[in-house]
């Protein structure tokens, strides 16, 4: 698997080529506060990164180099990308000019959904090539089934 820090220069390359303009978002921003007062407040991995913070005045998600972690109403609901099979966004597009709140679910392995939110509009797409982003940064190897490996001579 990938380093942290290589996971998140990686995504931060997707998310600016996507020329992101912050000012545009209501409930979304890229984290730039300190990282150990999220790591206190989240409960974080020694190096896992925040990239992303979407939050209203109920709930907080954030986007890491490793998971997605939700707190609402002190609740606290976590995924780890390496076991996201796929998302389900739904109709996260809305109102371009209106952005709202709305959520998106992540299906596992087990199939086992969970849900999360994401801010509709023009924040929606960076959101969703973030969470592509690490989700093909961390996804497992495929498995060895056996088959005689071929090799080059």
């Amino acid at each position: 698997m990938k380093s942290d820090k290589s996971i998140y220069n990686n995504t931060k390359a997707a998310i600016n080529r996507l020329q992101p303009k912050e000012t545009d978002w209501k409930f979304t921003k890229l984290n730039n506060e300190d990282p150990e007062k999220i790591k206190t407040d989240f409960d974080l991995f020694k190096k896992e990164i925040p990239i992303i913070e979407i939050a209203d005045k109920n709930s907080k998600t954030i986007i890491t180099t490793r998971r997605i972690i939700e707190i609402n109403n002190s609740i606290k609901r976590t995924v780890k990308f390496q076991d996201i099979v796929r998302y389900d966004f739904g109709n996260f597009k809305g109102e371009i000019e209106n952005p709202e709140l709305k959520k998106f679910r992540t299906i596992d392995y087990k199939n086992k959904n969970g849900t999360f939110q994401i801010e509709t509009g023009k924040a929606a797409i960076v959101i969703m090539t973030t969470l592509n982003t690490i989700k093909n940064l961390t996804k497992p190897p495929a498995p060895n089934n056996g088959s005689p490996q071929i090799t080059g001579s």
